[in-house]
């Protein structure tokens, strides 16, 4: 039998360049995973000053900001 992790990591893009990993738990929702993602300071310093256009959401996968 396979087992499967509580918690996955998920790479943080900001205009397709990656700036951070996010940990999180696997069940957590589009919702829960965008708004970690936007407050890791990485991720804050590169869109700084910008306005976000688009935030694409790959559950278990990646998080790409469009700003």
């Amino acid at each position: 039998a396979l087992l499967t992790e509580d918690t996955v990591t998920i790479a943080v893009q900001v205009n397709g360049r990656r700036r951070d990993e996010l940990t999180i738990a696997r069940d957590a929702s589009k919702e829960d995973i965008e708004a970690a993602a936007l407050k890791l300071e990485n991720v804050e310093r590169a869109i700084e000053g910008r306005k976000i256009k688009k935030v694409v959401v790959v559950p278990l996968r990646i998080v790409n900001v469009v700003a």
